[in-house]
């Protein structure tokens, strides 16, 4: 009995406690809304709704901060002129050495390809590449030469080849780049003849061999890359540049495109790999001695071309200003001087 009645009495005092709790609670609820009603003080009201004299601190600070916020500068590729990420400024192009009448992996989506002639009217193109891409199959890949890996160089790009094939006389050694038949485990073979390899592969090649991957800050564009279109004041729809009687590049404008298609003959330079095209905004020819065209947008133009004391190739417009280009993609041809009145275009 007495611990019923306890138990009633201290039922009775919880009742009064929990109902003065209540009635605190609902004072201090209906105070607080009064917060969010018009002309009262609060850091989401605009500016214009605040009391005289007083300032909203926290709409002040969001104001600041976006003031404060700088867009950082564009990046543009030195090579194409295209903006790229900022991490990828400094860094070299990779570039290899392969047989321009091969079978061809992975060369429409080079940045830049050279074609340089070997004998008897041959050719080889060196193709580079932005140092992020990603190809899945890359080649033939091919020997290099003295003056190959020198083409390389001035450009800025570190290159990759199988092997060097120059004659002792001419040889000085002097190859540069990364070679795949030095460095088992990064290419292989198909039919016993063609020699390839692929982006992991050559990212895993440069990687153990050390292979310092920042441009030279020596290594400059060979050119100016405009911000309008640049045309020539002659028409130039097709490019005709023959090596030899056997071995004839051909250049065919495509408006569509806004680029120039590249034949072998009348054979269309195609990348089994994913079955495009190569095609270039920029067509250079560079003749020995110092003579050339810029060939782009339909047009053409004479140019002329040297090394700089930094070894840099630089084109040069008629007036003997730097050459400005238009954004893209690049095709040079180097011909050998007994070849160079041979160059024709309509």
């Amino acid at each position: 009995m007495k611990f019923q009645k306890g138990g009633s009495l201290i039922r009775l005092v919880a009742f009064f406690v929990i109902a003065a709790v209540l009635t605190c609670t609902a004072t201090f609820a209906a105070s607080g809304w009064q917060s969010f009603l018009p002309n009262e003080p609060d850091s989401d009201n605009a500016a214009g709704d605040m009391p005289d004299g007083e300032v909203d601190e926290n709409t002040d600070g969001q104001e600041n901060n976006k003031q404060d916020e700088i867009t950082p500068p564009e990046i543009k590729h030195y090579l194409t002129g295209i903006t790229i990420p900022t991490d990828g400024a400094s860094s070299a192009p990779i570039a290899f050495v392969y047989g321009a009448n091969d079978p061809l992996y992975g060369i429409s989506s080079a940045i830049m390809t050279v074609e340089i002639p070997t004998e008897n009217g041959a050719t080889r193109y060196i193709s580079l590449f932005s140092e992020d891409i990603y190809l899945g199959k890359i080649g033939s890949v091919l020997p290099t030469r003295d003056y190959i890996s020198g083409v390389a160089t001035a450009l800025g790009a570190i290159l990759i080849h199988r092997g060097n094939d120059d004659a002792f006389e001419y040889s000085s050694g002097g190859y540069g780049g990364i070679d795949i038949l030095q460095n088992t485990g990064y290419s292989y073979t198909e039919y016993s003849e063609y020699h390839y390899t692929n982006s992991d592969l050559v990212n895993a090649l440069i990687t153990n061999t050390k292979t310092e991957t920042l441009r030279p800050k020596s290594v400059k564009a060979p050119f100016i890359h405009a911000s309008t279109d640049v045309y020539g004041g002659v028409s130039a729809l097709s490019v005709v540049i023959p090596y030899s009687e056997a071995n004839a590049t051909h250049l065919v404008y495509n408006e569509s495109e806004r680029a120039y298609v590249l034949y072998k003959g009348t054979t269309a330079v195609k990348d089994l790999l994913n079955g495009k095209t190569c095609a270039y905004e920029n067509v250079f020819d560079t003749q020995s001695g110092g003579d050339g065209y810029y060939f782009t947008r339909g047009t053409a133009q004479k140019i002329s071309w040297t090394t700089d004391g930094d070894g840099n190739l630089v084109f040069y417009n008629e007036v003997g200003g730097l050459l400005t280009v238009n954004t893209g993609s690049s095709y040079i041809a180097f011909e050998k001087a007994s070849r160079k009145e041979s160059v024709s275009y309509s």
